[in-house]
C-alpha cells in the first residue's frame, strides 16, 4: 500500500449523518466544531473527520477514511 502525505491537505469534519460542518486550514491537524452550547456532551462518533485535497463540503476519491471524533464535553458555564 502506498503512503499518502496528508500534511498538505485539509482536515474536514462532518456530523454522523454526513452533513459538512467545517474544514481546517491547509496542513493543519485540527478543525473547529462551532455552534455547540456550553456544557454540551458529544458522544463518540457524533462527528467524523477526514483528510482531503480541498476545503469544500464534498469528499474526493483521494480522501482518507472517516474517523470518529472521541466523546467530549464543551467547556463553559
Amino acid at each position: 500500500m502506498a503512503v499518502i502525505d496528508r500534511s498538505n491537505q485539509y482536515l474536514k469534519v462532518f456530523k454522523k449523518d454526513g452533513t459538512f460542518v467545517s474544514a481546517g486550514a491547509k496542513g493543519a491537524s485540527s478543525v473547529a466544531i462551532t455552534g455547540l452550547s456550553a456544557k454540551a456532551v458529544v458522544a463518540e462518533g457524533d462527528y467524523q473527520v477526514v483528510f482531503d485535497l480541498d476545503a469544500t463540503s464534498a469528499i474526493s476519491s483521494s480522501a482518507s477514511g472517516k474517523v470518529d471524533v472521541p466523546a467530549f464535553t464543551v467547556l463553559g458555564s
